[in-house]
């Protein structure tokens, strides 16, 4: 499992003072930020070239296209080709639908389909007893028969 790395001082520093930019800091954060600024000059500057360069592109005014824009509709697939997705999704839901059915009708006695290992039997049938147990954990009230209980 990965642990996940802590951020360094002025990393959160940082990130603080372009929250502050769009007026997204909180008291405490401005607190630390400011206490954080006072000795990093690295930080110090980033806060006032973030603060600039924020300040300069919220004062541009607006620039219009030089050409006009035009935005393209979505392609539609041909009526023509409208049978054959048909067909394509019959297929893969037809063979899909036989594939689960051979699965789920082989018995334990039979012997595994796709040359499946041991181990592989194995987790499947645990996993498969995990649902169950985890579906017999479940108290369903039924109003006419009153709270279901283990025995």
């Amino acid at each position: 499992m990965l642990t996940e790395v802590p951020p360094t001082d002025c990393q959160t520093a940082r990130e603080a003072a372009s929250m502050r930019v769009d007026g997204e800091l909180s008291e405490l954060e401005a607190f630390r930020l400011d206490a954080h600024l006072l000795c990093c000059p690295e930080c110090r500057l980033f806060a006032a070239r973030a603060e600039s360069i924020t300040r300069a592109v919220r004062s541009a005014a607006d620039e219009q296209p030089s050409a006009p824009v035009v935005l393209s509709g979505l392609r539609r697939l041909p009526i023509s080709s409208w049978p054959a997705a048909a067909s394509l999704v019959l297929a893969v839901a037809g063979s899909s639908f036989a594939l689960g059915h051979v699965i789920a009708t082989r018995s334990p006695a039979q012997p595994a389909v796709f040359g499946q290992t041991d181990a592989v039997r194995l987790h499947q049938d645990s996993a498969h007893q995990h649902v169950l147990a985890l579906l017999n954990a479940f108290v369903l009230p039924r109003p006419h028969l009153g709270p279901m209980r283990a025995i």
